[in-house]
């Protein structure tokens, strides 16, 4: 079980499958949550389809960040609104192998 504000650094490489939750708890300030998806063999495409998504805690439903739908490496931030889980989902899947990370 993910640990409160713990990085989630995992390798995904099969389709329906989700990485280990990130999970958010408000600190002082203002926080803002770095997340990537890149290839774990340094090229710069895959081919998939990785989706972040976010969850208020203990609810169990999932819904996709705006603008978190991958198909090759990228990384950005996401500024969460208050309390959340994150979490990528692959939902579709060819070759190789992705590591994700959030956190």
């Amino acid at each position: 079980m993910a640990r409160i504000n713990e990085q989630v650094l995992q390798t995904l490489a099969v389709q329906a499958t989700q990485s280990a939750t990130y999970k958010y708890r408000r600190r002082k300030g203002h926080d803002i949550i770095p997340y990537s998806v890149t290839t774990s063999t340094g090229s710069a495409t895959f081919t998939g389809t990785f989706k972040l998504e976010v969850s208020t805690p203990g609810s169990g439903v999932w819904i996709d960040v705006p603008n978190g739908s991958f198909t090759a490496e990228s990384s950005g931030t996401f500024v969460p609104g208050g309390n959340c889980d994150l979490r990528w989902n692959c939902t579709a899947y060819t070759t190789g192998s992705q590591v994700v990370r959030i956190g």
